[in-house]
């Protein structure tokens, strides 16, 4: 059986998902989206990077036009600002049983309760991919501030 896999948002996150998804076993037909031509010039650099080809199939849009109408997993890779739309453009278009969301999901809880609703009523599965919550210093962070409403501010370079 192949995997109808579509990834949306080709960028840093959304070409190491697809280096990871060239790395499996399984076999898959991946649709990646992202309107900007050199992130899905990226993604093919990375992909092509990781040895393993199967006979599976990929192909790289700037829309979701040509996805098809049955999905198992969605992965949405996008800036927090535009995943609401981009999610609810994707599933007006398909059927899908599982998506991958990337932190910050959205930019309001109001969104978040309305998606979370959709998705239950349509049975899709999801996730937020967000491991730092499970480290063990951000527990001891929210053990040690838990009831304190904190201001923090980080600044750097070079990230």
């Amino acid at each position: 059986m192949k995997f109808n896999i579509v990834i949306i948002g080709a960028g840093q996150l959304g070409s190491r998902y697809l280096q990871g998804i060239k790395a499996s076993a399984f076999d898959y037909n991946i649709y990646v989206i992202d309107p900007s031509e050199a992130s899905l010039e990226i993604a093919k650099q990375r992909y092509n990077s990781f040895s393993g080809e199967k006979n599976n199939f990929l192909t790289f849009n700037k829309n979701i036009n040509n996805i098809p109408e049955n999905v198992d997993i969605c992965i949405v890779a996008t800036t927090a600002e535009i995943r609401k739309k981009v999610l609810f453009n994707f599933l007006e278009k398909t059927t899908v049983r599982y998506i991958i969301l990337e932190k910050v999901v959205f930019q309001n809880i109001e969104d978040f309760n309305y998606t979370k609703q959709k998705f239950k009523k349509k049975n899709i599965k999801s996730w937020v991919n967000c491991p730092r919550r499970t480290y063990k210093l951000y527990k001891k962070i929210k053990k040690k501030y838990q009831n304190q409403i904190l201001d923090i501010r980080v600044e750097g370079n070079d990230w």
